[in-house]
């Protein structure tokens, strides 16, 4: 006999972000990505970024002559 209780779903918290990404890691394991993955989707995403501030910088009348980032920046990698 599992839990009589009906008002003990109302007694749980609900699930945080951390914890549901940690159940799906343990039941849908994806494959590890490699290094050169993980630098050629972060330069992806800056080159975006930079994009996106020039747009922004270019109708609110900032100055925009920074270069797009290059492969040889310093490359921060959140994994």
């Amino acid at each position: 006999m599992p839990n009589d209780d009906p008002d003990l779903a109302a007694e749980l918290a609900e699930l945080t972000v951390a914890e549901v990404r940690a159940l799906l890691e343990v039941t849908l394991p994806l494959p590890a990505h490699s290094s050169a993955s993980r630098q050629a989707w972060s330069l992806w995403r800056r080159h975006k970024r930079w994009q996106s501030r020039q747009s922004y910088c270019g109708r609110a009348g900032q100055d925009t002559r920074r270069s797009p980032p290059s492969h040889g920046d310093h490359i921060r990698l959140y994994y």
